[in-house]
């Protein structure tokens, strides 16, 4: 089985070591510590590329199961894989397990990131999911297995790219908290008030899931999840790939399961 992620800025193409044959394991990729080969990770504009992978000697036996919140992309892969490629969308989730007042408007990428994480930590316990991307998202997923809804936010990026578009003068700076307060450089103001900002927002909203389910398990991944360790007294859980955990926990459950 091969599993795609598309999200609002790239696509990944990934396998699970579990799942692959000798002649992936020979094709010079190595893995990483959650046990996935990540065969490709490209943005929107590389679709050929994508095609071209999925349609090589190595992969293009295998099914292909995806996610996506880009519907020009499902579209394209829909179109250049019609007989082995399936995404996961809203009509396959049990009502049951949505808490969520407008479902046809739910990103699959944050029910099925919470699954993973939920999956991950043994189906028995209350998880929080921050995805730290293109756009920020903090989701619960409860013991029970329901997704309780969440927040999205701006992503840090997003910030950078506002400052820089409304205010051109000012300059760029790393992503890092200085330990001096208050700032008395324009360097250290701008790294409070971006960096620090994104992470008082996300320890705000992760301070009101809390106070409800004070046994939370903390998970994050996304492109930015390192940048989330700077925030100090918090246990978290960092995974990179939870949307393709959650892609293969919800196949062993519903597809396999019925097969």
């Amino acid at each position: 089985m091969v599993y795609i992620d598309i999200g609002n800025t790239f696509v990944k193409i990934a396998s699970h070591t579990g799942d692959m044959t000798g002649n992936v394991l020979d094709s010079g990729q190595s893995a990483d510590m959650d046990e996935w080969y990540v065969h490709l990770r490209a943005r929107h504009g590389k679709l050929d590329d994508i095609i071209t992978i999925l349609n090589s000697e190595v992969l293009a036996a295998m099914p292909v199961l995806a996610c996506s919140v880009v519907p020009s992309v499902r579209t394209r892969l829909e179109q250049a894989l019609p007989d082995r490629i399936y995404f996961i969308d809203r009509s396959m989730i049990p009502a049951a397990l949505l808490d969520y007042e407008t479902p046809d408007t739910l990103g699959m990428d944050r029910f099925i990131a919470c699954y993973g994480a939920w999956d991950r930590s043994g189906r028995n316990t209350d998880v929080v999911v921050v995805d730290a991307g293109t756009a920020t998202t903090l989701d619960l997923m409860s013991a029970d297995g329901v997704f309780r809804g969440g927040v999205i936010a701006p992503g840090l990026q997003v910030m950078e790219d506002g400052f820089a578009r409304l205010a051109p003068a000012l300059p760029e700076v790393p992503r890092t908290i200085p330990s001096h307060w208050p700032p008395k450089s324009t360097t250290q103001a701008l790294q409070w008030g971006i960096t620090g900002s994104y992470l008082g927002l996300i320890r705000a909203h992760l301070t009101h899931y809390q106070h409800e389910y004070p046994k939370l398990k903390l998970w994050i991944t996304g492109g930015d999840a390192q940048i989330l360790t700077q925030m100090r007294g918090l246990s978290m859980h960092y995974h990179p790939n939870l949307v393709f955990e959650g892609l293969r926990a919800w196949k062993q459950t519903y597809i396999d399961a019925r097969t």
